[in-house]
């Protein structure tokens, strides 16, 4: 069976001739440390470039991934507005492009004090986080040309997120989880509009991905609402 129907069949909730397997999404990345010792148990050569920073899961190795026999490939974006790139005079903080500090926890980054821990009004989602300039084309930088090369595999495609977190964890970041956490119970109206914000900056650059992507394969964008 080929991976892209035995993804499909899992989905449509009846049984492939196995479980399929996919590695380097979201939730479900290889550390760099690991990544690396795998290159070289495997007998795969050098490991390849990252293809972020400001992470310790920047790897996406199609070598590994045909050796493990995984039924998955992606479409990852540009440069994440939420990766930890810009550094500080402090050695362990780090900055993404939203203006979120981060700190190295090993062997992941850690949010700090949010943007918004101690600002709760509407007017301060604008005021106080850099939101991304959809149109940036660095945003979508490399998605047409990977796209294009997968086009014609038997691979299930999948596009990596192009904001590492997703908006309810976006949300914890900026104003600190238990700030957001009551948030929702005694500021509804707040919780709600930071939700949407973040929800609408994903949208807007997950479209945009998408596009590039459906033109590669001969989809008209608007075909799909």
């Amino acid at each position: 069976m080929k991976s892209r129907d035995r993804v499909f069949k899992a989905l449509s909730h009846e049984e492939p001739d196995r479980v399929p397997l996919a590695l380097w999404g979201g939730s479900y990345g290889l550390v760099d440390s690991l990544y690396e010792k795998l290159v070289d148990k495997l007998h795969l050569g050098s490991p390849l470039p990252p293809i972020r920073f400001g992470h310790t899961v920047t790897h996406i190795d199609d070598r590994l991934l045909e050796s493990l026999g995984t039924d998955t490939r992606m479409i990852w974006p540009g440069p994440s507005p939420s990766s930890p790139t810009h550094f500080s005079e402090d050695a362990g903080m780090v900055f993404d492009d939203f203006g979120q500090p981060w700190k190295r926890t090993f062997p992941y980054y850690s949010a700090t004090n949010g943007l918004l821990k101690e600002y709760g009004s509407i007017n301060a989602i604008e005021e106080r986080i850099h939101w991304p300039d959809i149109d940036d084309p660095r945003l979508v930088s490399g998605v047409a040309e990977r796209a294009e090369s997968l086009k014609g595999s038997s691979y299930f495609i999948i596009g990596r997120m192009v904001v590492s977190h997703g908006p309810f964890q976006m949300a914890c970041d900026f104003r600190s989880m238990e700030n957001f956490m009551m948030d929702m119970i005694l500021e509804p109206v707040f919780a709600k509009a930071l939700l949407d914000r973040a929800n609408r900056s994903d949208l807007r650059i997950d479209s945009k991905l998408s596009h590039r992507s459906w033109r590669c394969y001969g989809y008209d964008r608007t075909a799909w609402g």
